[in-house]
């Protein structure tokens, strides 16, 4: 439910409701000017939902100042709540985008980790691993990094402490953290054109959810990579177990289905 348009920044996909808003959950942590690099001011964050991601710049006030004072505005956004998350040390900021809906929260505390992680609603109310075969699929190449695998370069190339990506039954959410200021960005950067704008080709969807193959024999058989997945998640006792259980206390919600995906379905 999005729709094309270009800008000083190149092609990008424009919210179009409230109802398909996404919500981006940043967690910096150790130095809270980092935030102000991601908003520039001198781009356009009412046009797009992710133009954090052009050239940087430090001309915005420091992002630190809206812990304590009493402003209600950040840039163009809007401050929703301040408060202590003292089991973590820290202080939370929670923004709300003006335009597009999209939603910051902000954890500032003096920790050397700095962790982000994009976070988007995905409920899905049947069993079909449809969130799953998605958050592969976005890893697959995106408009700025047109790379088969960028996830595996990154993993490889980069000095990163965490990286990765998960799906919940109502939630997906795409991590990673560097102790080193320019990785965490080029992290971010990578990580935020792949979800924000991935290629998403028939052939990716092809080779991440299922497909028919015919080995040297010529029988047909079905491959894909979540497909495999799942078939060994489900030959675990223990996990076919751990469904059950949640299945039993789970009725008639969207955490009563396999998030991952049932190969049966």
């Amino acid at each position: 439910q999005t729709r094309k348009t270009t800008g000083h920044v190149g092609s990008r996909y424009k919210l179009s409701s409230e109802s398909n808003r996404m919500f981006f959950l940043c967690i910096f942590c150790c130095c809270p000017s980092y935030m102000t690099t991601c908003f520039s001011p001198s781009v356009q964050l009412v046009d797009y939902a992710v133009c954090f991601f052009a050239p940087l710049s430090l001309t915005q006030p420091p992002f630190s100042a809206i812990l304590s004072a009493m402003n209600d505005t950040y840039g163009d956004f809007s401050v929703l709540a301040r408060f202590a998350v003292s089991d973590y040390h820290s202080q939370a900021v929670h923004l709300r985008h003006n335009k597009t809906g999209l939603e910051v929260l902000h954890l500032a505390n003096d920790e050397s980790e700095n962790l982000f992680s994009f976070a988007f609603r995905t409920p899905n109310p049947r069993g079909n691993g449809a969130a799953h075969i998605l958050e592969h699929s976005v890893l697959c190449g995106s408009e700025r990094y047109p790379l088969k695998d960028p996830f595996i370069r990154l993993s490889n190339q980069s000095v990163k402490t965490y990286l990765n990506a998960m799906t919940y039954p109502d939630r997906t959410v795409f991590p990673a953290s560097s102790i080193v200021k320019a990785d965490y960005f080029n992290l971010m950067r990578v990580y935020g054109d792949a979800v924000f704008f991935p290629r998403l080709a028939p052939e990716i969807f092809m080779q991440e959810a299922h497909r028919l193959e015919l080995d040297e024999h010529g029988e047909p058989s079905l491959q894909g990579v979540v497909y495999n997945e799942m078939k060994g998640s489900y030959s675990s006792f223990e996990a076919v177990a751990a469904d059950c259980a949640m299945r039993s206390v789970m009725r008639g919600s969207v955490y009563e289905k396999d998030s991952g995906g049932d190969p049966l379905e």
